[in-house]
């Protein structure tokens, strides 16, 4: 049985994030706030505490409560 290795440009290890850049700039870009463009998110309290799956329109007004 043959063992197959990915390598190359296209395989990274723990390539957890899509790897995009910011125009260029060299640093990897994260949307944040208004700018996420999911319908839905997994939302972290300020504590650690999970608080569950939410629409991005509802943890926004969850972390503005916050003071986040």
């Amino acid at each position: 049985m043959a063992t197959q290795q990915f390598s190359g440009p296209h395989f990274k290890k723990n390539s957890f994030s899509s790897g995009r850049k910011f125009k260029g700039s060299g640093k990897n870009f994260i949307r944040k706030n208004e700018k996420i463009r999911a319908k839905e998110a997994r939302v972290i309290g300020s504590n650690g505490q999970q608080l569950g799956i939410l629409t991005v329109s509802d943890a926004i007004a969850i972390a503005k409560k916050q003071g986040l």
